[in-house]
């Protein structure tokens, strides 16, 4: 019995699991989404920079900026191309899976048989999308944290040529 319950309670986290490596890559689309309005936002500023009198210092540290605010949009985009995830089949598909099962295992002496190896192809096929959805979520997550680096340079840059014209 302590077998049977532990077993469910494995196979709920791994289902488990599945959901939220599934969802994670849409927090990852939505917090590279926050950080392309940040950047929008440094480069009108940069872009201002410009159209004023700026010393030779601050013109090198908006050339930085601009440069650090395209590498850092090109590792945005990156991480927002689209990608095909795996996700759970549809009920029905479940439903036709133990259908075809339950008439091949017919013959068989233990009735929940047929049950038993759907159920087991079903863990089988989380634990592929698991594994395929969190390999795509570590390359997306790499992405952004890069875009994040290189957006959080340009905003240092941007923020002295600030401090230095509020003290010219």
């Amino acid at each position: 019995m302590a077998f049977m319950e532990l077993q469910k309670l494995w196979w709920e986290r791994i289902f488990e699991r599945d959901r939220d490596e599934f969802s994670f890559g849409d927090t990852l689309d939505v917090k590279t989404g926050l950080i392309l309005v940040i950047l929008i936002f440094l480069a009108g500023q940069s872009t201002e920079f410009f159209r004023s009198s700026i010393t030779f210092f601050e013109r090198c540290l908006q050339y930085l900026s601009i440069v650090s605010l395209i590498i850092g949009g090109a590792y945005a985009v990156l991480e927002l191309w689209p990608r095909s995830f795996l996700k759970e089949a549809e009920p029905q598909e479940y439903d036709n899976r133990l259908a075809l099962l339950t008439a091949y295992y017919a013959d068989e002496p233990d009735a929940d048989f047929a049950l038993t190896m759907a159920f087991e192809e079903r863990v089988e096929a989380a634990h592929k999308r698991i594994s395929r959805n969190s390999a795509n979520n570590k390359r997306k997550s790499k992405l952004l944290n890069q875009s994040f680096y290189f957006v959080i340079f340009s905003l240092a840059a941007n923020l002295t040529t600030v401090v230095m014209r509020l003290f010219q």
